[in-house]
């Protein structure tokens, strides 16, 4: 009975909340795209959707009625014209989710700028590299892409069937029988040769947790980063035990040598590489608790805790393009039905508090929306994806005017 009473009281909350506060309020310029007739989206916070000019951007888009089964319509890729606001689509992915859509991004290939997402040729997950110049696919890949180095030479997968099976929202739900001892693996795309693939059982005598050999532990890989010279892979280790999920951040060398737990502790959950020797975490360290911690990749331990002055709630960090001292981060929803965001200066500890924006109640559990926000290549603007009315749209914030 409780239960039911705070659940109403939450929703009459959220009713008003709705209805009478600003549902955006931001501190820089900004413009919002997309209408309500789609769910218009980006989708996680490592990917780059701004063109080098930055005068448009990647984009998503499903019927705004959908709301379920990410799979059971295929999703519109298009370019954003951030001037016009026109929304250009050039293919379709019936291979994509709520939380990562299709890892849709632009990436260097061949010494060529071509738009990279996830698809599904004669039933099987591919990698697709669209060219915008001439209109049509340039390459495929066979086999679907978590991550790239930036210079297009090496690609990470993982198995992405059995992450859905683990983590609804971040996977595709292929439909086919489940491997329990799922994979990752690093590409040469030059020709698709495999360079390593590493199993749940090569990374579990690697300083072991008593709970990893439980019996009913279910054990998986997710969020693949390559650092900036890539000569190092990041990559998450999760088990969940009767409910409980733990996580932890393994480094490796990209033929699969030499792997490093990062905080040696169990909890992390979003990261940012800063160079290549550093990595920042929001996580629990061991000694310090929980915040923004920033460890050096090796395992060697904790250099920095981020100041108390920013905000003690997990978020998608990422730093500044040009510098790595300044982070740009959000919040996961808070008591009032907000996700905020902020800038922090590591050198002078000094926040710059952006601004927050409605989360609507209706948009929980694999089909939230977190704001994820990313830099464009020159750090000029941050675009956020945000579901502030209700539906999914792109928020594209001059950056420039953070001081």
């Amino acid at each position: 009975m409780l239960k039911h009473f705070k659940s109403l009281l939450m929703r009459i909350l959220h009713f008003f909340l709705y209805y009478l506060r600003k549902r955006i309020k931001i501190k820089m310029p900004h413009r919002v795209y997309g209408n309500s007739h789609y769910h218009t989206f980006i989708g996680y916070y490592d990917v780059q959707p701004f063109d080098k000019e930055e005068k448009s951007l990647l984009a998503g888009r499903v019927p705004h009625t959908h709301s379920g089964r990410a799979m059971d319509v295929s999703l519109e890729l298009g370019i954003i014209n951030l001037e016009s606001g026109e929304f250009d689509a050039f293919d379709k992915t019936p291979l994509w989710c709520w939380q990562q859509g299709c890892r849709l991004q632009w990436q260097v290939y061949k010494e060529k700028n071509l738009i990279a997402y996830n698809t599904l040729s004669q039933d099987l997950a591919i990698c697709a590299l669209y060219d915008s110049d001439s209109h049509r696919r340039a390459y495929e890949l066979p086999f679907p892409v978590y991550c790239f180095s930036r210079n297009g030479d090496l690609a990470a997968s993982l198995d992405f069937n059995y992450l859905e099976l683990c983590r609804p929202g971040y996977g595709y739900d292929l439909g086919h029988e489940q491997d329990t001892n799922t994979y990752i693996r690093v590409y040469d795309t030059g020709n698709s040769e495999l360079r390593m693939e590493l199993r749940i059982s090569d990374i579990l005598s690697v300083n072991t947790h008593p709970s990893m050999d439980e019996e009913t532990a279910q054990h998986y890989f997710n969020h693949l980063h390559f650092n900036p010279s890539a000569n190092r892979l990041m990559v998450f280790h999760i088990w969940e035990v009767e409910g409980k999920r733990r996580v932890r951040a393994l480094t490796m060398n990209i033929d699969g040598s030499d792997i490093r737990d990062v905080t040696g502790g169990v909890h992390v959950s979003h990261y940012w590489w800063l160079d290549d020797d550093r990595l920042l975490f929001y996580g629990t360290d061991p000694a310090s608790g929980m915040g923004y911690h920033i460890y050096n990749q090796d395992g060697s331990g904790l250099i920095e805790t981020l100041d108390r002055d920013i905000p003690q709630i997990d978020g998608h960090p990422s730093s500044h393009p040009h510098n790595s001292g300044l982070i740009l981060s959000d919040t996961v929803q808070d008591r009032l039905f907000r996700r905020g965001l902020w800038l922090y200066d590591i050198a002078n500890k000094k926040r710059v508090y952006i601004g927050f924006l409605h989360s609507v109640a209706t948009l929980k559990g694999p089909h939230r929306c977190d704001l994820h926000p990313r830099w464009s290549h020159s750090g000029r603007y941050i675009c956020i994806d945000s579901a502030h009315k209700g539906y999914r749209q792109i928020v594209v914030l001059e950056a420039l005017c953070a001081d």
